[in-house]
Order: C-alpha cells, then sequence, then structure tokens
C-alpha cells in the first residue's frame, strides 16, 4: 500500500504555535505599556484632545444631520442634548473647561475649539460650502 501524503498541521504544531504567538504578544503588550508609562506624556493631554475632537464630532455630526444647510454647534442651542450633557459632565469631573467653538470665514470656514483646565488642546477644521460654488 502506498502512503497518502499528509496535508495541513498536527494538532502538536498548532498548540507550538498559539504558544510561540502568545509568548511574543505578551512581551510587546509588556513594551508598549511600559513605554507608554515613562514616555513623560501624561494622560491629561490625550484626554483634552480627545474632549476636544469629539466636541468637534457633534459639530459636523449636526451639520450632517441638518443637509448640510446649517454650521453650528448644538450644544450651545440645547446644551441638555445627551451627548452634550454628557460631554459636559466629563469635562467639569476632570477638571476641563470646553470653550465654546469659534466659527469665522464664508467659504470656507473655519471652526476652533479649545479645551483648558487640568490639560490644553486646540483642534481647527475647515469645512466647505461646495453648495455656493
Amino acid at each position: 500500500m502506498s502512503k497518502q501524503k499528509q496535508r495541513g498541521f498536527s494538532i502538536i504544531e498548532l498548540i507550538t504555535f498559539i504558544v510561540t504567538m502568545g509568548i511574543i504578544v505578551g512581551g510587546l503588550l509588556i513594551g508598549i505599556n511600559q513605554a507608554q508609562r515613562y514616555s513623560g506624556i501624561s494622560r491629561i493631554t490625550p484626554q483634552a484632545s480627545f474632549l476636544a475632537n469629539a466636541r468637534m464630532q457633534i459639530i459636523l455630526m449636526n451639520r450632517d444631520i441638518n443637509g448640510y444647510t446649517a454650521l453650528n454647534d448644538p450644544c450651545t442651542i440645547t446644551p441638555d442634548l445627551d451627548i452634550c450633557t454628557t460631554l459636559s459632565n466629563y469635562a467639569s469631573a476632570n477638571n476641563f473647561i470646553v470653550s465654546t467653538p469659534t466659527i469665522t470665514g464664508s467659504n470656507p470656514k473655519t471652526i476652533t475649539i479649545n479645551v483648558t483646565g487640568a490639560g490644553n488642546a486646540t483642534i481647527n477644521t475647515s469645512v466647505y460650502n461646495y453648495a455656493n460654488d
């Protein structure tokens, strides 16, 4: 009788691969954690940046929902919206102050949001109104 050629992996090879990958990934995660811990960047700076970005996304999504007809900040107009309340409560609890966004220019309009307090961040976005071209 002729032997048929074996295909695939044996269970031993599969277990060896999983254990090896677990050791490699575990080592990488430990290294990444140590790098972040001793990088000198406090956790407050990314939090301020995330707050500014979240407020910007609220403005841009409001523009999308309203058919690109109006560019305004729903948190200024209706501060009791759930998303605005959640963001405001988080900012207050962590000693951040999110400024009222400034919208300047005509085409493009530039939106600027500043976060101060425990950490500082500024985000700017230019928004074009192609319907007016």
